[in-house]
């Protein structure tokens, strides 16, 4: 990970996450495949664009049709820039339901844990992965959360869509990390 040397000997800061030297498929891919009603797997993996936003594909609600999330993790939200923001957009036999079902869940959501704050990047990092074993995926974000020590936002799935119900985060003090220097505890996840 790049970091930035602040002035007057401060701590780095994490390079943005558009600059990381990691080559994934693009966005529009990720799109792409869920327009055409495709299956897709967890495992498929995520997609980036050339601007930090990550793209991750799955089935969320067990129909058989794949379902996208993606972030935007340099996104103002309330009025706080690079706060970040994830978007949910579910598949039909169609492709993409955009007149119902899309969602947006960023810190300020309600039931979601912690607050938007200027740099933290939420969504640095998207995986889907059925964390509680009921055939849905479910939503981990990572963040550079509290100046680079990192979370992981998990979002589940409630069997029809992705939910604050039961949504909560986990930071580098929560799984005995060191906080000391800039873990940046979740902003990459194993591929």
């Amino acid at each position: 990970m790049q970091q930035h040397e602040r002035p007057s000997g401060r701590r780095p800061v994490p390079a943005h996450p558009s600059r990381r030297p990691r080559v994934r498929l693009a966005l529009a891919t990720a799109v792409a495949a869920a327009l055409t009603g495709t299956l897709l797997s967890a495992t498929a993996g995520p997609a980036t664009a050339t601007d930090g936003t990550y793209a991750s594909r799955a089935d969320f609600n067990g129909d058989g049709i794949g379902d996208v999330a993606f972030s935007a993790s340099g996104a103002y939200v309330s009025g706080k820039k690079d706060a970040g923001q994830l978007v949910v957009l579910y598949g039909s036999a169609s492709g993409i339901n955009t007149s119902s079902g899309t969602q947006s869940f960023a810190q300020s959501t309600a039931g979601v844990p912690g607050s938007d704050e200027k740099g933290d990047f939420l969504g640095t990092d998207v995986k889907l992965d059925d964390v509680t074993g009921d055939g849905r995926a479910d939503v981990l974000a990572g963040s550079y959360e509290n100046d680079g020590n990192g979370a992981v936002l998990y979002l589940p799935s409630n069997g029809t869509k992705i939910t604050a119900t039961g949504s909560r985060t986990v930071s580098p003090s929560d799984s005995g990390v060191s906080t000391t220097g800039y873990p940046n505890f979740g902003a990459n996840f194993a591929d």
